[in-house]
């Protein structure tokens, strides 16, 4: 196979859980076209510009593929193809609860939290206005203890984590959110490694295979993965917000990253029956 099939091949591949997401959701192929269009016209704008000027029609329907006419009518209605989603606020707290060590005991463990400053510090009142200002800090909690997240013991006033991860609901717009950004990311960086521009240094992307494994082997190795990963998750976010904090004011401070894990396993017939 040339270069060609083998990326065609592999994308089959790749696309099966998405379509099986998009017919579960009842998304036909028709939307799905109609919206890869715009994300085609998107891209070769934005990441294939001559000397930073804005392509023709006639140049982004060669690089498509697409009639002139559609990608005019396209680039007409100006909508945006991949709008970036905001981090979820209570993501934010749960993230700083467990990196920040103003709220960590000894140990290294989040802190039970007063309500209100009022009472105390550390509080939780701090904690959500040390995230946003824009946000009052019972919104922020009424969303926390919808989720189960944390626990408001009302008579001694005081908010304690329950969760060692901000997980939200599978049917949840949160929960889309996170699909959304983890999957771009873990995409962006898999076609960085495969792409032809070989200037920049490769993205970390590792994984462990194995088959031929009982249920109860898998059930031993994913708890295994879970709280490793979790270990490594936390110490990545305590060291990820102590830098951001150094350099909040900082000019240049116009990075971001996203580095996370995945486990995942399936009956060995159905794998076969994918190929």
């Amino acid at each position: 196979m040339n270069v060609e099939e083998r990326t065609i091949s592999a994308l089959k591949r790749v696309m099966r859980p998405l379509v099986r997401l998009l017919i579960s959701r009842g998304i036909q192929l028709p939307r799905v076209v109609a919206a890869l269009k715009q994300v085609y016209v998107d891209v070769a704008e934005t990441d294939f510009r001559l000397e930073d000027k804005s392509p023709t029609d006639s140049r982004i329907s060669v690089l498509t593929g697409l009639y002139r006419r559609d990608v005019g009518n396209i680039r007409r209605e100006g909508t945006p193809t991949s709008t970036p989603s905001p981090m979820s606020l209570s993501a934010t707290v749960i993230g700083r609860w467990f990196g920040d060590p103003a709220y960590q005991d000894k140990q290294g463990q989040a802190k039970t939290l007063y309500r209100s400053a009022d009472q105390g510090s550390p509080s939780f009142q701090e904690l959500a206005y040390g995230c946003s200002k824009d946000v009052h800090p019972r919104t922020i909690l009424d969303d926390l203890i919808d989720q189960k997240l944390v626990e408001w013991d009302e008579e001694e006033d005081i908010i304690t984590l329950t969760k060692r991860a901000f997980v939200p609901d599978s049917d949840s717009e949160e929960m889309m959110r996170f699909f959304e950004m983890n999957l771009h990311d873990h995409f962006a960086a898999a076609v960085h490694n495969v792409s032809d521009d070989k200037s920049n240094t490769a993205f970390l992307e590792r994984a462990v295979y194995y088959n031929k494994l009982t249920p109860e082997a898998i059930e031993q190795l994913e708890s295994i993965a879970r709280d490793r990963s979790d270990e490594l998750l936390h110490e990545m976010n305590r060291e990820a917000l102590q830098r951001q904090d150094q350099v909040r004011q900082h000019d240049q401070a116009d990075r971001r990253f996203r580095f996370g894990v995945f486990f995942y396993c399936e009956d060995e017939k159905k794998h076969d029956r994918q190929h």
